[in-house]
């Protein structure tokens, strides 16, 4: 037998997982452009003006499924990109094809097009079903829409009864930072602040992002799938993104699979399950005990695209995940924690077979 999985010792564990992932997979996110009318520096994705941009497919086919599958137990979607205001026939697709259901709309957007009170609010009613809008705005971003613009669109969605917030990103050195402490006097709880990961268009960045050097043992934070522009899903709406190669983590393609079908492989996905429900924490142990140490620092959402960026790296953890004492514990942990018994009936074959004598 391998290295077993130690689970982390950590006192509110148990709130976190309440909190944050129990209900993985009520929210989806569905990018349907990557062209954007902004060029940031700090993009994950690489949207620009001129950005690839063949995402009509894969909307059509996620409609489809919605109005089929009728949800499938999804609670909110967030329509993102690139910008959305830029495919508006997109984002009237995706609200169609959920009108009728108990489903939430979000969208999250530069809001370059708040420029004045009047202009707002004709692109906020555009799309009056879109009951959260979160804007876009940092150092990055307002190098191309000014703060101003972007309070303009928070204050009026405020003012048409949205639910709004301001999403900053900014270097793991500035979270403090005096212009993080003015939007927050500014914004209060509407502000969400974000480290930048040093991924897609930010990995150019000229500037060194001195992270902690423990990744922090906590679960993934992660609320429900990404699916990206070309079709592609991902467990998250991070910096994975940018991680163009095939990986452990990639739960394939909604042009070729059903909705359905992609949740069926969330269920079943051993390394999503463990992060999950104990980060990465034990990984990057694991990893280190193999003296494979020095890329593995930094915010968990860094190091999970380091290592799936990296074959031998995810090739020695899902290996390690599959031996049947942690693919067990993997197993009993979805169970007891998320009520989800799919590994363990798919073990149930394995099980039984280690109990003979």
């Amino acid at each position: 037998m391998g290295d077993s999985v130690r689970i982390p010792e950590t006192t509110n564990i148990q709130d976190r997982l309440d909190k944050i992932t129990k209900n993985y997979g009520m929210h989806i996110a569905v990018s349907i452009t990557n062209k954007c009318p902004l060029e940031c520096e700090h993009c994950i994705t690489k949207s620009s003006p001129v950005a690839d941009d063949s995402s009509k497919s894969q909307v059509s086919k996620l409609c489809d499924d919605l109005e089929n599958l009728g949800g499938n137990g999804i609670k909110v979607i967030t329509i993102t990109g690139g910008e959305p205001y830029l495919n508006r026939n997109g984002m009237r697709a995706v609200i169609n094809s959920v009108r009728g259901l108990d489903v939430k709309v979000a969208v999250i957007t530069s809001g370059y097009w708040a420029k004045n009170y009047n202009n707002a609010k004709k692109f906020i009613e555009l799309f009056p079903e879109i009951e959260a809008y979160t804007f876009s705005s940092d150092l990055y971003h307002q190098q191309f829409v000014d703060r101003e613009t972007v309070l303009q669109g928070y204050q009026v969605a405020k003012e048409l009864g949205k639910t709004a917030s301001v999403r900053m990103c900014v270097s793991p050195s500035d979270l403090d930072s005096p212009i993080v402490s003015e939007m927050r006097e500014l914004l209060g709880e509407d502000l969400e602040v974000q480290s930048i990961i040093p991924w897609g268009r930010a990995k150019d960045i000229n500037e060194e992002f001195k992270y902690e050097d423990q990744v922090i043992a906590m679960p993934c934070v992660s609320d429900g799938p990404h699916i990206d522009f070309d079709g592609k899903v991902l467990p998250c709406c991070n910096a994975l993104i940018a991680v163009k190669t095939e990986h452990p983590l990639d739960l394939g393609n909604i042009n070729d699979s059903s909705l359905k079908e992609i949740y069926l492989n969330i269920n079943t996905n051993l390394y999503l399950s463990f992060i999950r429900l104990w980060g990465f924490k034990p990984i990057v142990d694991f990893l280190n005990e193999k003296l494979i140490t020095k890329h593995l620092s930094g915010t968990p959402c860094h190091t999970c695209a380091t290592i799936c960026s990296s074959s031998n790296l995810f090739n020695l953890v899902v290996e390690w995940l599959n031996e049947f004492e942690n693919k067990l514990k993997i197993a009993a942990g979805m169970h007891y924690y998320f009520n989800d018994p799919t590994l363990l009936r798919n073990m149930k074959n394995e099980i039984s077979e280690q109990l003979q004598p």
